[in-house]
């Protein structure tokens, strides 16, 4: 998702996303590991009062989207605690 919403944006200043697996933390599994927690860095600005500028506006318009969708956006920037399995 990351690779196809960014890509525009990358090539413009000439970058490239190194890694962003289709399949998110899942693309540990075959590795031994599978993830544990997960926390939203857009949940947890909100959660420690630290969101950017109009972040309001932001929340307003994500209501109008599904919740797959939210979930999907929510899940492009967090925190990952893994655990070995």
């Amino acid at each position: 998702m990351l690779r196809r919403r960014w890509a525009k944006t990358l090539a413009e200043g000439d970058a490239t996303l190194q890694f962003g697996p289709a399949e998110g933390p899942r693309f540990f599994e075959p590795y031994g590991w599978k993830e544990r927690e997960f926390r939203s860095t857009w949940d947890e600005a909100h959660r420690l009062r630290r969101q950017m500028r109009m972040a309001w506006l932001f929340r307003l318009l994500a209501r109008t989207a599904s919740a797959e969708r939210r979930r999907e956006i929510s899940r492009m920037g967090g925190i990952v605690l893994m655990e070995r399995v």
